[in-house]
């Protein structure tokens, strides 16, 4: 069976989405459990949803506006690209690649492929902390 259905979480009725008590309740039923984590990965999908949004928010109009802008002080106009590296690659892997395989899932263990799946999309960070393409 799946990994999720393997856990032996015990839950009481009363505990709230993604929380797992201290003390230990009643076994959740299978269906309980899967309502829980399905509830979870559309959480999880969500604020992905939202952090692109964001993203794309921000390359298009904050980066278009530094591109563009002769006022931009010279301090900052010399710096951007070292400032904002590569943010649109960034965004361009979470709108294009991470979301659109994270809406496939239907359990940790797919959002857990995912992740794995895409570790080259999630050297993009690396490159933009270390300044390296």
């Amino acid at each position: 069976s799946p990994a999720y259905l393997d856990k032996k979480l015990k839950l009481s009725p009363d505990t709230p989405v993604g929380e797992v008590p201290e003390v230990v309740g009643e076994q959740v039923l299978e269906q309980e459990y899967r309502t829980r984590l399905c509830n979870l990965l559309q959480e999880f999908i969500a604020s992905e949803e939202e952090f692109v949004q964001d993203m794309d928010f921000f390359v298009s109009h904050h980066l278009q506006h530094i591109n563009s802008s002769p006022d931009l002080p010279p301090a900052i106009a010399s710096q951007k690209d070292a400032i904002f590296r590569n943010v649109d690659d960034i965004s361009a892997f979470h709108s294009s690649t991470l979301l659109p395989s994270l809406s496939e899932c239907d359990t940790d263990d797919d959002v857990a492929m995912r992740f794995i799946k895409n570790t080259d999309g999630f050297e993009k960070y690396i490159q933009y902390l270390v300044g390296r393409a």
